[in-house]
């Protein structure tokens, strides 16, 4: 009995020469180790040339057909009577080798055996492992299909790294499917597992490693990449049972969620999902929830499938610091590690994304339960599940068309939420997690406008302050018991700003357009948006930046006080004195009625008339409004002028709302977009001043060593 240990090598010139010596050192006489290097761009053959070891050889590929192909070149050249596949970035335990000789020993009569693996995430280097010092090797013998079972557990036998083959059994079934890039083992095993039994060694005896620039670790994200793999599912489950069937839908839906998280084009994905469905592979359930799936935020998503991995990533840590602890001196020697590439951290972090959805949604269970419905709640709750019949019902002849529009866009809004049962409670919860996710899209923008070139690590900074103060905002609590469309416009207005800040034109004009059908008055801040931020560097050269922010709302009021006039008439007219609520300026130089309306605009929801009617939440309204405020306008003139600018807007846009306000209410629902804004950049800030100088020893003179003091990155 011999080994032929196949390494196929693509670019991984980083990690092949501690494989191939961790190998070499336990070869016995007659194995041998076979490098395929498939036309690599890097030197990672040179590596193993320069090793020089003895029952090392190098072969080399005339094309690049992928790992499959390799592995096949590998294996028709090989000697041994049985083949052991490994890839040339996993890492080899000790006695690896020793192992498995002895389990091919102990059951002769099988063909296929594999191992355990432990597992190193995230690409971050592996050191040798501990070896087992089990006095006897533990195997056991699993029946035909065991692969496919365990592989629709989540936890596949047989892997690229863990699995030895009879060379005679491998050649008898055609070895890998030539030209396959991804699942190409998967693939092999299943068909071996419907004809052989698997012999497992109860060891850890190898540690994969999930590289981010490896070929699998792309390939999963496209749609289509696992269709042979499921073909071969498909026509063995004609003979061998419906467990291959569902683990072709398994692959396929999961195929579906890597695309839609990690970047795939949704067009392509809702088209690979429709060709499933016709083709059987997937049934009408499955196939309409993945579609849902493709209109969900990816961040969500990757959240998810970050949480996914937390296990993984602390078993791995946990199995590092048993293995520092007690590894015995006599223990193979440590290669050095490879130096980490500097990478920008993450934007967000997916728990604290999830705990910030999670207590979102928990809010509104409990405004549902503590809020009364708002006037607009059954209409809306009608158009989400009846769409245009809803609008048409009701008498808007003068606002036809704005009707018809943002009817249309708020019922394809809601189209996951009824297509879970149209229930007003399934409406609120959804309309509250795109609503939450539209926030986290305004605090995104606000990063990349304020420090383009750190916007990741400020992110990731003054996230916290971020979640914790829209948590704590009063009025979007209040509304999130009611259905309204401010939720969503802002939603679509921060996804169209970010969509417009990374260049991606056409989903910024689709959601510009679906802003501007739900929120029209959203227009005038995007106009000032693009007029004020690209002279955010002559507002950074301006001192007394607070009295030009007044002196920019009285010039915009003076100019537009004939239209506030002809709206106040029109609502008088329309209402009658109860609802004109807002003060009257009764000139275009009437301070005192614009004091009035500032008045009333502070203490908005609550009127001016009376304001202490408005109970305990319209007063914590008022106070989050005041001090929020009143922080961002003492930090305007010292404010980095990009901060400065988004403050300036934001501010002027919230004193037009309330000049064209004319109900009690109104403003501080129209003002949600505004105020995010406010508390994205006040979170920003407010983080970066608590960032303080690193206090060195003066040796030289003050100058020089002040010199070498870091700075504010926002500065």
């Amino acid at each position: 009995m011999s080994l032929s240990v196949i390494i196929p090598l693509y670019n991984k010139q980083a990690f092949i020469a501690q494989v191939v010596e961790g190998l070499a050192a336990q070869l016995a006489a007659g194995d041998e180790i076979i490098v395929v290097d498939d036309c690599s761009t890097d030197a990672g053959a040179q590596a193993v040339r320069d090793l020089d070891l003895p029952g090392v050889q190098l072969l080399q590929a005339r094309v690049n057909g992928g790992p499959a192909s390799a592995r096949n070149l590998g294996a028709a050249l090989a000697q041994g009577s049985h083949l052991l596949f490994f890839d040339a970035d996993d890492v080899p335990q000790p006695d690896l080798l020793a192992a498995l000789r002895e389990a091919i020993a102990n059951h002769p009569g099988e063909a296929v055996w594999t191992y355990g693996l432990a597992f190193e995430a995230h690409g971050e280097s592996a050191q040798p492992g501990r070896t087992e010092t089990a006095p006897k090797l533990q195997t056991t013998v699993l029946p035909e299909d065991a692969f496919v079972e365990s592989s629709l557990l989540g936890k596949p036998l047989c892997t690229a790294s863990s699995t030895c083959v009879s060379a005679d059994v491998f050649r008898a079934a055609g070895g890998f499917q030539a030209g396959l890039r991804y699942c190409e083992d998967p693939e092999l095993w299943a068909r071996l597992s419907a004809q052989h039994r698997i012999v497992r060694i109860e060891r850890m005896l190898a540690t994969y490693r999930d590289v981010p620039a490896s070929l699998s670790y792309g390939l999963r994200a496209q749609p289509g990449s696992v269709d042979p793999y499921v073909r071969t599912l498909l026509a063995l489950a004609t003979a061998r049972g419906d467990v291959y069937r569902r683990l072709a839908t398994s692959i396929v839906t999961r195929n579906a969620v890597f695309s839609i998280a990690l970047g795939g084009s949704r067009r392509v994905l809702l088209n690979y999902i429709a060709q499933l469905r016709r083709a059987g592979v997937l049934r009408l359930p499955r196939a309409t929830a993945l579609s849902t799936l493709c209109i969900l935020p990816r961040v969500l998503l990757r959240a998810l499938l970050a949480l996914r991995s937390v296990r993984t990533r602390r078993r791995a840590v946990a199995m590092r610091q048993f293995d520092r602890a007690a590894e015995p001196s006599t223990a193979a020697r440590r290669l050095p590690r490879e130096p980490r590439p500097e990478t920008q951290p993450p934007a967000s972090s997916p728990s604290a994304v999830l705990l910030f959805l999670v207590l979102g949604c928990l809010q509104t269970l409990l405004a549902y339960f503590a809020f009364q419905r708002s006037d607009d709640h059954a209409y809306f709750l009608d158009i989400a599940n009846h769409g245009l019949a809803a609008v048409l019902t009701q008498d808007v002849a003068n606002y036809d068309l704005k009707a018809k529009a943002a009817g249309l866009v708020y019922y394809v809004l809601t189209t996951p939420s009824r297509l879970l049962g149209g229930d007003e409670l399934t409406h609120l919860l959804w309309l509250r997690l795109l609503t939450l996710m539209g926030f986290l899209w305004a605090h995104q923008w606000v990063c990349r406008v304020v420090a383009p070139g750190d916007h990741q690590r400020l992110a990731m900074r003054s996230q916290a302050a971020f979640m914790a103060l829209c948590l704590l905002y009063p009025a979007q609590l209040a509304w999130t018991a009611s259905l309204l469309r401010d939720g969503a416009s802002c939603a679509m207005l921060f996804a169209t700003l970010l969509a417009w800040a990374d260049r991606r034109w056409i989903v910024a004009m689709v959601t510009a357009g679906a802003t501007l059908a739900l929120r029209p008055e959203f227009a005038l801040l995007m106009a000032m948006l693009a007029v004020v931020l690209p002279m955010s560097g002559r507002i950074g050269r301006i001192r007394h930046r607070i009295l030009t922010l007044g002196a920019l709302c009285f010039a915009i009021s003076t100019a537009t006080f004939q239209i506030r006039a002809a709206a106040s008439a029109f609502a008088l007219f329309a209402f009658g004195d109860e609802g004109a609520a807002y003060p009257a300026i009764q000139g275009m130089l009437d301070l005192k009625g614009y004091l009035l309306v500032l008045i009333q605009a502070v203490l908005d929801p609550m009127s001016i008339a009376s304001p202490g009617e408005g109970g305990v939440f319209f007063l914590a309204e008022v106070a989050f409004f005041v001090m929020l405020s009143v922080f961002a306008l003492r930090r305007l003139n010292t404010a980095p002028p990009r901060a400065a600018a988004l403050l300036m807007v934001t501010f002027t846009v919230m004193w037009l709302f309330a000049y064209f306000e004319l109900f009690v209410s109104g403003f501080s629902r129209h003002r949600l977009g505004p105020m995010i804004i406010l508390i994205a950049v006040m979170a920003v800030l407010s983080t970066a001043r608590r960032r303080r100088p690193i206090k060195t020893k003066i040796t030289a003179s003050p100058a020089r060593s002040a010199s070498k003091i870091p700075t504010n990155i926002l500065r």
